[in-house]
């Protein structure tokens, strides 16, 4: 019994060390600098992975065959999308925090924004009442100009 035990625990390292071993080996993949050399060592990785023995590495290999051509699409521009899903992760955080309003009661939230736009009608009749004062000043201005001009 002992030894179907440690036997089944040794297969099971064994199995593990070649699955990490084709991890490793793919890893390198991403590494070389020329399309043709990266689609015959991509050829010899997916050859020795179908026949690992490992299911979860065929079915890795599989995935990997039928993204064949957009796998290998990486060495024409040697770009990847990681600048743009981090661009579009800032643009979702930003529409995130601009949407995000408190929760509060519908009837205060009406009385706030009522509030808000009679600040602002203050502020344009404040704004409104200065630029006449300045308007008046300067028709005053004038006629005294007038005045003494005719005066004299």
């Amino acid at each position: 019994m002992q030894k179907e035990t440690l036997g089944s625990f040794k297969d099971m390292n064994l199995k593990t060390v070649r699955a990490y071993n084709l991890k490793l080996s793919l890893q390198e993949f991403w590494s070389i600098n020329e399309r043709l050399l990266a689609e015959d060592y991509l050829k010899k990785w997916y050859f020795w992975a179908m026949h690992s023995r490992l299911k979860p590495m065929i079915e890795v290999a599989k995935t990997i065959k039928a993204h064949w051509n957009g796998i290998l699409n990486y060495f024409d521009p040697r770009i990847n999308n990681g600048i743009l899903e981090g661009t579009n992760s800032v643009i979702q955080l930003l529409k995130a925090n601009s949407l995000s309003i408190p929760q509060m009661p519908s009837n205060s939230f009406m009385s706030s924004a009522t509030e808000c736009f009679e600040a602002q009608e203050k502020k344009i009749i404040k704004q409104n009442t200065k630029e006449n004062k300045k308007e008046n000043n300067a028709g005053k201005n004038t006629l005294n100009r007038h005045k003494s001009n005719s005066d004299a």
